[in-house]
């Protein structure tokens, strides 16, 4: 038996096939009339006519849905679409490759005049030195010439007026004491009075007047009364008798070296009249050339000044025997002390300056 439903049509109404015209299980439909016929097999072959066609019936349920079929043929490319709006702005891209260095531009016209600008902080002091009054620069490299800041001493102004007296000032110390008032007249004597107590040591009497200058025979003559050899005496080793024939000898003249642990001289403001307070001593020390030398007929080399120099500024500290001059180192202390204090007095004012540009 075959699967497959044939249907044959026919056009004349009321004619049925004939068995002939049907195989086995075929269908045959008469489109005139609509009626169906169908050859059976069971039995005989016989062709039946079947009933008349019923109303369409409802919609049956919707079938399980079948497998997926195969994928279709890709279809033809459709028409280019029409064109779409501008869409936003993309992210900013990374930056390109450094170009090549362009060519260089002319040159600009000058600006006009900055503001002033504010002033800077004080720079460190350069190295320098002072000399006196008179100061130099390290370049870097070199040191500058010396530029002495002292200026000339200018003319004397005219004289001011008197100005209103000014307030009481403070007690001043102690002047110093002065010299001894002349003797009085003698008075009349008084009864005798009672022992008193011993009396402090007088002041010392002045000076007696210098005695002629012993010859350099005398000198070793009265030397060696009191060692026995009269050269390079020692005053360390001499005792009480004998340091005061030496004491005697002040004023002589000697050649060589005294060796003691001090000489001492009389300072006593009280032994002293006339005192004048050296002025200028700054040039006057300036003046002076400190030197080496070697003395005739001694072969150590020595340090000091030269007399004819001191003579020229502080002559007092300067005396002529027989020709030659000679120095008193120790009366050159008060001129020293002076041009400390003049140096002292310079360097302030300078000071001052300074600070006022700063």
């Amino acid at each position: 038996m075959t699967n497959t439903l044939l249907v044959k049509r026919t056009t004349v109404a009321g004619r049925v096939p004939s068995t002939s015209q049907l195989a086995q299980g075929e269908l045959a439909m008469n489109i005139a009339d609509g009626k169906l016929f169908l050859k059976r097999i069971a039995g005989s072959e016989t062709v039946i006519e079947l009933g008349q066609t019923g109303p369409q019936g409802s919609a049956g349920a919707t079938g399980a849905r079948g497998p997926t079929g195969p994928k279709g043929d890709t279809g033809p490319t459709g028409p280019i679409g029409p064109q779409g709006a501008t869409g936003p702005a993309g992210p900013q891209g990374p930056a390109g490759p450094t170009g090549p260095t362009g060519s260089k531009g002319n040159t600009g016209a000058t600006g006009s005049q900055g503001l002033q600008g504010a002033t800077g902080a004080t720079g460190p002091t350069p190295p320098h030195q002072w000399s006196g009054t008179s100061l130099r620069f390290y370049t870097g490299t070199a040191w500058g010439s010396y530029v002495n800041l002292k200026g000339a001493t200018g003319t004397n102004g005219a004289k001011g007026d008197t100005g209103p007296t000014g307030p009481q000032g403070s007690q001043g110390p102690i002047g110093l004491t002065g010299p001894a008032g002349l003797k009085g007249d003698t008075g009349a004597t008084g009864p005798a009075g009672p022992q008193g107590p011993a009396g402090t040591i007088g002041p010392q009497g002045p000076a007696g007047a210098n005695g002629s200058p012993d010859t350099a025979t005398e000198v070793r003559t009265k030397l060696k009364s009191v060692d026995g050899s009269g050269s390079g005496i020692d005053a360390d080793l001499l005792d009480g008798s004998h340091a005061s024939a030496f004491a005697r000898l002040s004023g002589a003249t000697f050649s060589g070296t005294i060796t003691a642990p001090n000489f001492v001289s009389s300072s006593d403001a009280r032994l002293k009249s006339d005192i004048v307070q050296i002025s200028d001593a700054l040039s006057k020390v300036q003046a002076l050339t400190g030197v080496t030398y070697c003395m005739d007929g001694q072969p150590a080399r020595q340090m000091g000044l030269i007399a004819q120099d001191v003579q020229a500024v502080a002559p007092e500290a300067v005396t002529e025997t027989e020709g030659v001059l000679r120095l008193a180192y120790g009366n050159l202390v008060g001129l020293l002390v002076e041009a400390i204090k003049d140096l002292h007095t310079e360097l302030t004012h300078m000071k001052e300056c300074l600070d006022a540009r700063h």
